[in-house]
């Protein structure tokens, strides 16, 4: 209730176009905030992938490598940090 009272006397305040480009910031903040929850969603099982070296192996992930036509990925991490190479993904042709 307390957050009602907050608004109106907030609304009472602004006038028309403040009010609207109050409402598009309110929206703009609310995507904001959930592109940040994807992308800190999708951190996670990276890091997994790195840790675990048969994360990969799971039939959830082989289907889903299938389905984009991946054939391999090589996530072995100390090797590439020691020849300076990038992670290297191949596709099936």
């Amino acid at each position: 209730m307390i957050y009602l009272e907050v608004i109106k006397k907030v609304s009472s305040v602004l006038n028309k176009e403040e009010k609207v480009q109050s409402f598009f910031l309110l929206i703009s903040i609310l995507f904001a905030i959930l592109l940040e929850t994807f992308g800190l969603a999708s951190f996670f099982p990276l890091m997994s992938a790195v840790v675990d070296q048969n994360y990969f192996s799971n039939p959830f992930y082989q289907k889903v490598s299938s389905f984009f036509g991946i054939k391999s990925i090589n996530l072995n991490i100390d090797d590439k940090i020691k020849k300076n190479k990038k992670i290297i993904v191949t596709k099936n042709k």
